[in-house]
């Protein structure tokens, strides 16, 4: 994200951006869905003493949520590969913590066993070679016999270029969708439940919805707002001139954006418990 003052070009950084981008998806789920913590969590649990982690947490916004309405004896900890995105410690609830780990990995020994919720989501960029077993392992092996596991994602099989007014251009759209998963196989995401019925969880419920259409203008910012982060990323890599592509990309996605072009998504929330 850049702005020119003065005659002098500013960045304002990848991580500057990739954090404002999580947090405005982590309130635009909520709203869409209507809960952070599925309502089965909370049913099944008492929300006294709960332990919760939050597994590629960023700038852990969906912890920080939870810790504002549930009990102050339920403890929390965030983990993700990099720090970056953390808040600012002094800033943080006592009973919130955030840890590095790596979740294609396998979690540090003193927490194993120990968490009655996990909660990941969006992986759809971490995911290799269609195979979600490393990062279900990672939550599995974080969680208590019993407890519950929570997984978010969009389903990139159902997300399309879409024209909310009948006259809307959606070329752009259609062109950065198609560039989206850029070779990545995603055909995980959709055969999600059943992966998680013959791996270790029991009870699995899988919701499948798409926002309202009056959501749908946020929801694509926000993705216009990924694909200026991929930029950078192609910038600090060298590759600058696919750094401006994207940016030209995003430029004309936004001029389809004020006539009614959008990104419609489908969200998928997967939830289940750990066998005993």
């Amino acid at each position: 994200m850049e702005r020119l003052d003065g005659g002098t070009r500013y960045d304002l950084g990848r991580d500057f951006v990739g954090s404002a981008r999580l947090n405005l998806q982590h309130y635009l789920w909520k709203e869409t869905l209507g809960f952070d913590l599925h309502p089965r969590a909370e049913a099944d649990n008492s929300s006294e003493g709960l332990r919760i982690a939050d597994v590629g947490t960023g700038t852990g916004v969906f912890i920080l949520s939870l810790a504002r309405r549930l009990s102050p004896s339920c403890s929390f900890v965030g983990f993700d590969i990099s720090d970056e995105q953390f808040p600012v410690p002094d800033g943080v609830p006592d009973n919130v913590a955030f840890r590095i780990a790596d979740a294609m990995s396998d979690p540090p020994d003193e927490f194993i066993g120990q968490f009655d919720i996990v909660h990941l989501r969006l992986f759809f960029c971490v995911v290799e070679d269609n195979n979600p077993l490393p990062p279900l392992n990672f939550c599995l092996k974080l969680l208590k016999p019993g407890g519950f596991l929570q997984w978010d994602e969009y389903d990139q099989a159902y997300t399309k270029a879409y024209k909310l007014s009948p006259q809307a251009p959606i070329a752009a759209m259609t062109a950065m969708r198609e560039g989206f998963s850029n070779g990545r196989q995603l055909g995980w995401i959709t055969t999600l439940k059943d992966f998680c019925e013959t791996h270790g969880v029991q009870d699995v419920e899988c919701i499948r919805t798409g926002p309202p259409p009056d959501f749908l203008t946020a929801y694509t910012q926000m993705v216009l707002v990924l694909y200026l982060e991929h930029a950078s990323l192609h910038d600090n890599s060298g590759n600058k001139e696919k750094g401006d592509s994207l940016r030209l990309l995003v430029a004309k996605c936004a001029e389809e954006l004020k006539q009614g072009g959008v990104c419609r998504h489908w969200l998928q929330v997967v939830t289940g418990r750990k066998r005993f």
